[in-house]
């Protein structure tokens, strides 16, 4: 090959194929596309959470994760080794921003800086699962939306640039606009979607306006190597173009988003006309309504709920949905669809109740704050309801009200209801005769456990009528024994209501309202006595306000309540209060004669609860606890956070070993080292890839194996990597076989060939790897047999005294 073919080099250097990104090239335009629709995309879970203070930790991560990738690109950093770079600028702007100054230089972490990590973690997992929607954006969630951002940019980014698939980048942002559709069961708000498909409309846009300057500059290229530059004519391919394509298929998607928008509420609608309650966000129909309860209880702000007025004899329990049916795994409400002639402007008479108990007609105004749900709160047993906006039915088994078309938000409303006095000798002169309706309501499964029934019975021992039994269950569970705590059954894992979690509950005995509830009904009905759980709000506190002339009741969320309801012959429904600490014990739940309960299975029972029971103590003595089990947590995920940190950094050093190999040799390159850094180094790229070489081959040898393997690739493109691999080999022959005293290149000239050589090299590199299978190229990156047959090389040449003759 003649020198002067070899010194012909292009005015442009070459570009990569179109399938990779450029090495260095920052593609800062497509970077920006890309985390403008990251940022974007993050705004589809805003309904889970309250307020927008989350989205700037999140979307600072993503530029500050985004712009470290495009600057890393720029920089000629191999594209395997951008994103652990990129993350490590994540893991010091986390350590920065969540380290709470425990790092070096408050920049670079330590361990106390992972042990706050790790806390801030478990808050965060902790905070998932237990508060309701909106949740409020805890530090914990905070943390993880930051690091949610920087993965998410750091998956675009490597799709969008490089790969250059920006096509896939949106399918990490389809999954986010799904949240609030599976979380919330209502469909993503449009703003959302119109925001969204038009940052992905961008990205595509930007796209083919990248591929289109590279086409410009590989005509260029090919022009130059063949001489001298050459234009070429753009021509009109039928169909709509890339830029066509991009307009459809953002067009296809913004229709359907729409399309979608619209038809999930029909579909939703569509369930709720069946068989089953209706679902809402409290209480809904698809998710167990205890555990709905207990996280609407565990937020860590209470709001308003509603306010109330009532001119009753006491302050009321507004009831929203009741829970009669008991599989074992949790409370159920079985009624069934409605019935449209159930209307509220009359209610029929409640089950069971007799003449002889005394009644009071009483009316409540109930103004609705911030409560969304199908679910009325009425006071039971309600007789008609007026003022309600849209249509409303009572169900005929539990007389809750419910709608299929509207909600209860910014309702002001009516309720004539009944109040219900019945003295302690009706309910003593209750027997155990119930009418058929009423026995499914004491089925229990056939694996109830017997500590249930066992603790029953022995609470009950002295009662001899079930209404007895009943007082004795109330006074056992309101006893000093158990606890009031909303985070307890979380951590020790038994929150619900179903037979497990009441088993643990009497054994831990500590929860909230749902575990006394459930337990006391679960425990009545194996004693045969007919049971259910009612949920809706206690009454709340008194105002200094009045509403409609009468004393007025503020309620918060954090009154949202549980309590089972009892029947009793003659009487019918009665319910009880057996949660210590919450709402007000019924006067006819306490029996005059003194009813001892004796001691249950677990020793100590004894004695009720006054009224004004301070919870202090007990709440300090659960919050040590916690703080003990949560540190013992934290130590246990710093640990493991550091052993998989340890791991992770050990499996990397192949793989950092031959990336700083391979850096050496490039600078040695671009500081005048020569063309033989670059050469050998497409050698052991060959070898990393399956191909060994010889080192006693000659560079045309060598230059004929490449050859070989890329002409043998289907993705390979010779018009591609054919003219640089001549260059380079002209290069390499040129400085191995050159007479002494050959005139070398200077100054500008020997900057500029460096830089064609640099080029070439990365491109045929490049090249390599595209023609490697997938699982053989991963390999060749996490364990290059180059570097592992230069350390056998060297060992070999320590042991025979020689120095080694690897090249």
């Amino acid at each position: 090959m003649s020198r002067e073919r070899a010194a012909q080099r292009p005015a442009l250097l070459r570009p990569a194929p179109q399938r990779f990104a450029l090495r260095g090239q920052p593609y800062w335009l497509l970077s920006g596309a890309v985390m403008l629709l990251a940022a974007t995309g993050i705004l589809a879970i805003a309904p889970l959470l309250a307020r927008f203070e989350w989205w700037w930790a999140s979307a600072a991560m993503i530029g500050v994760v985004g712009c470290a990738s495009a600057v890393l690109r720029g920089w000629r950093v191999p594209p395997a080794v951008v994103p652990v770079l990129a993350s490590a600028c994540m893991l010091v702007v986390l350590t920065l921003t969540f380290g709470a100054g425990t790092g070096l230089l408050f920049l670079l972490p330590t361990p106390d800086t992972f042990a706050v990590f790790g806390s801030l973690l478990a808050e965060g997992q902790l905070s998932i699962q237990t508060q309701a929607v909106p949740a409020e954006a805890t530090p914990g969630i905070v943390f993880l939306l930051a690091i949610g951002g920087g993965i998410l940019v750091l998956l675009m980014d490597a799709l969008a640039v490089a790969v250059r698939l920006p096509a896939l980048a949106g399918i990490p942002v389809a999954v986010l606009l799904m949240v609030p559709t599976v979380v919330l069961r209502q469909p993503e708000q449009l703003w959302v979607l119109v925001f969204a498909a038009a940052a992905y409309l961008l990205l595509l846009r930007v796209d083919v306006r990248t591929r289109r300057f590279e086409e410009q500059a590989r005509a260029a290229l090919e022009g130059g190597s063949r001489g001298g530059p050459r234009v070429v004519a753009a021509t009109k391919q039928p169909g709509l173009g890339p830029l066509g394509g991009a307009v459809g298929v953002g067009a296809f998607g913004i229709v359907a988003a729409l399309f979608l928008t619209a038809a999930t509420p029909l579909v939703s609608l569509g369930a709720q006309l069946g068989v089953g309650p209706p679902s809402s966000s409290l209480f809904g129909g698809a998710v167990n309504p205890l555990i709905d309860l207990g996280q609407d209880l565990r937020r860590p702000t209470s709001v308003p709920a509603l306010s109330y007025s009532s001119d009753g004899n006491r302050p009321v329990y507004l009831k929203m949905l009741t829970l009669d049916s008991f599989a074992g795994e949790s409370w159920v409400a079985g009624h069934s669809a409605f019935n449209q002639s159930n209307t509220v402007d009359a209610f029929p008479a409640p089950p069971g109740l007799g003449d002889q108990v005394s009644t009071l007609r009483v009316r409540t105004s109930v103004q609705i704050a911030n409560v969304r749900s199908e679910w009325l709160p009425v006071p039971y047993p309600a007789t008609s309801i007026e003022g309600l906006r849209g249509q409303w039915y009572w169900d005929s088994s539990a007389l809750t009200v419910a709608t299929t078309h509207s909600s209860i938000a910014g309702q002001n409303y009516v309720v004539n209801a009944l109040e219900l006095a019945p003295t302690q000798e009706d309910l003593a002169a209750s027997g155990g005769a119930y009418p058929a309706e009423i026995a499914s309501y004491v089925e229990l499964p056939g694996d109830t456990p017997e500590l249930i029934r066992e603790t029953a019975l022995a609470v009950t021992a002295e009662a001899g009528t079930p209404y007895l039994k009943a007082a004795a269950i109330q006074k056992f569970l309101r006893g000093r024994d158990f606890s009031y705590s909303e985070q307890s059954p979380v951590e020790s894992g038994f929150d619900g209501g179903g037979l497990r979690a009441i088993e643990q509950f009497l054994i831990k005995r500590s929860g909230y309202c749902i575990h006394f509830a459930s337990a006391m009904g679960v425990m009545a009905r194996s004693l045969d006595i007919p049971s259910r759980i009612s949920l809706g709000y206690a009454p709340g506190q008194r105002s200094r306000e009045r509403l409609d002339g009468e004393a007025r009741y503020d309620v918060q969320s954090s009154d949202l309540h549980a309590w089972p309801e009892l029947y009793f012959e003659n009487v019918g429904w009665v319910p009880f209060e057996p949660t210590p600490g919450r709402g007000s014990v019924p006067s006819y739940s306490l029996p005059s004669a003194a009813v001892t309960a004796p001691l249950a299975p677990t020793p100590g029972s004894t004695g009720a609860a006054a009224p004004g029971r301070d919870l202090r103590a007990l709440d300090e003595q659960q919050q040590a606890g916690s703080l003990a089990q949560a540190a013992d947590a934290r130590a246990l995920l710093s640990r493991t956070l550091l052993l998989s940190a340890g791991l992770v950094l050990l499996l990397s050093l192949p793989l950092l070993s031959r990336t700083g190999l391979r850096a050496a040799r490039r600078h040695r390159a671009r500081t005048g080292g020569g063309v033989q850094p670059l050469w050998q180094d497409l050698a052991d790229t060959l070898t990393d890839c399956g191909h060994p070489v010889s080192d006693t081959e000659t560079p045309r040898a060598r230059a004929a194996q490449l050859a070989g393997v890329l002409g043998s690739a289907e993705r390979a493109d010779p018009a591609a990597w054919r003219p640089a691999l001549d260059r380079l080999l002209a290069e390499v022959e040129r400085e191995s076989y050159a007479r002494p005293g050959a005139p070398e290149p200077s100054g500008a000239d020997a900057a500029h060939r460096a830089r064609a050589e640099l080029h070439d090299a990365a491109l045929l590199d490049s090249a390599i790897r595209s023609a490697t299978p997938f699982g053989r190229r991963v390999r060749a990156r996490l364990l290059p047999a180059s570097l592992f047959g230069r350390l056998r090389g060297a060992w070999g040449a320590g042991a025979e005294g020689a120095p080694s003759n690897t090249r």
